[in-house]
């Protein structure tokens, strides 16, 4: 009885504590690690997926520039849609549970994400 009890724990707890790792992509870490001097994206400072160098980019308002990607190419952002821009950048770049909605056919992407409605109304 107490191997049983062992095992069903063991299985239990395999299947509800899934361990996420990093997307596969240039500004990704092999695996999550702790980056404790983040200036931006400090949800993710104590397990992150990104390098706190990366976050820089975003440090400073207005950002024009993250990576090869340009954020003003219609213009000016506005505060509140910067905030919003920079949270999924934070999602995409540094999260360890971005991996968990990874594209199978490009491991640098993630597909079906999950959004709040919240989140949608105040975007």
């Amino acid at each position: 009885m107490l191997r049983f009890a062992i095992t069903l724990f063991a299985v239990i707890t395999s299947s509800t504590c899934q361990q996420y790792g990093c997307l596969q992509g240039d500004t990704h870490k092999a695996k999550p690690s702790p980056e404790p001097n983040m200036p931006e994206c400090t949800l993710y400072s104590e397990s992150s997926c990104c390098y706190a160098n990366f976050t820089e980019q975003l440090a400073h308002s207005p950002v024009i520039k993250v990576s090869n990607s340009y954020w003003n190419r219609c213009g000016q952002l506005s505060k509140s849609c910067e905030d919003f821009t920079k949270k999924i950048e934070c999602f995409y770049r540094c999260s360890p549970h971005a991996a968990h909605w990874i594209n199978p056919r490009y491991t640098a992407a993630i597909q079906s994400v999950p959004l709040c409605q919240s989140f949608c109304d105040d975007w």
